[in-house]
């Protein structure tokens, strides 16, 4: 039951998919009832399944560990800890300076490598500098690489 001044009511905090019942009983300025309104019943919609989150970065990781203080790839894959997403994607430069694989598994992997299952990669111009091309990114990532063989996709979320 509420009591309302005005002649209009908004209902907040509902739960999703719920059916509410309302009945109007107005009372005049000489405090004068009316006869209770006919019920009416008003069924809030679905609420989100869930929420979506996701983490995105690029120029990850450099060639340091958490025990320097200058190093911040392991820092802010503690953000990406706290804000658990649910996919992670990456926008190039993942691994500095030439992105060879032994720098992937010594540095990325120690930091951001735990995020790889819901991980997206993408390449950038460091990813290049490695001979061959790309060698280190396709080693390190694998198949999530080159989805359909090509180093651009698109992609649901999961």
């Amino acid at each position: 039951m509420a009591s309302v001044p005005e002649n209009t009511f908004n209902d907040t905090g509902l739960t999703p998919q719920t059916a509410y019942t309302y009945t109007v009983l107005a009372k005049d300025p000489n405090n004068n009832k009316s006869a209770q309104s006919a019920p009416i019943t008003a069924t809030t919609a679905a609420g989100p399944t869930g929420q979506f989150v996701l983490a995105a970065a690029g120029d990850i990781a450099d060639q340091c560990t958490a025990s320097s203080s200058e190093c911040i790839h392991p820092k802010t894959a503690k953000v990406v800890d706290f804000i658990n997403p649910v996919n992670v994607i990456t926008m190039g430069d993942n691994q500095y300076d030439d992105a060879l694989y032994s720098d992937f598994t010594k540095y990325f992997n120690t930091s951001w490598g735990r995020f790889k299952s819901i991980m997206q990669p993408s390449v950038g111009n460091h990813e290049t500098y490695a001979s061959p091309p790309y060698d280190g990114y396709h080693w390190y990532f694998g198949a999530i690489a080159r989805p359909n063989g090509k180093r651009y996709y698109s992609w649901g979320t999961r």
